[in-house]
Formats: structure tokens, sequence, C-alpha cells
């Protein structure tokens, strides 16, 4: 057979084959389905997006971030900057709104730092 023969309409074996169909796998079992041992251990939810902010804090309040941390990582328990702020942040929501207007209220209030200029 010459090539011209074998090929149906003009369009190459291969042509017709990536245009097949594929077929769909079945879906997987939900998470949900499976047993979980404890229920202290469930999966984490996914953050849907991550925020990048720029902010900034006096030294004094910077150098609390590594004195917790130092005091985690001697108890066993090292953690990111960033897992150390998440976590004060919900600790602040878990308090109750008086609690809060007062630890607040005894931050001492800061200047607010010049804006940078970005560069285009």
């Amino acid at each position: 057979m010459s090539k011209t023969k074998s090929m149906a309409g003009g369009k190459s074996a291969k042509a017709s084959a990536a245009k097949a169909p594929k077929k769909r796998q079945a879906a997987k079992p939900a998470a949900a389905d499976k047993p979980v041992a404890d229920a202290s251990i469930a999966p984490k939810a996914k953050d849907k997006k991550r925020v990048h902010g720029s902010f900034s804090l006096p030294a004094n309040d910077y150098a609390l971030i590594g004195d917790l941390k130092s005091v985690l990582k001697k108890a066993g328990n090292p953690v990111k900057k960033n897992d150390l702020l998440r976590a004060g942040l919900r600790a602040l929501k878990a308090m109750p709104d008086e609690d809060l207007k007062l630890a607040i209220g005894a931050l001492k209030p800061e200047p607010k730092a010049p804006q940078k200029k970005r560069q285009r």
C-alpha cells in the first residue's frame, strides 16, 4: 500500500488518534469516606489564596518574635515566623472584645513610617 491509500480522506493516522475522546477515570472516593482514627487529626483545610503583605514593626516587638521562637525551639517545637504570627492572630481573635481592647490599648502608638516610592 502506498502512503496516499493509508490516509483516510487526507488525514493521517496520528491526527485522527489525537482527536479520539479520552476515557474518563472513575472518580476517587472522597476523603470523608475514609475512617479517621482520631477526630483531632482531621485533615487541614487548604488556604485558598495566599496574600503577601508588607509591614514594619518596632525593633523591640520584632525581638519578641525571636524570643518566642527560641522558647518554642527549646521546648522541642521549632516554628517559623509566619506560623508564630498566624498563631498570635488566632489567639487575638479568640479573646473577648474587652480583653482585646485592653491589649491593643496597652500598646504605645507608633508614628507612621513614610511610604517608599515604587520604581516603575
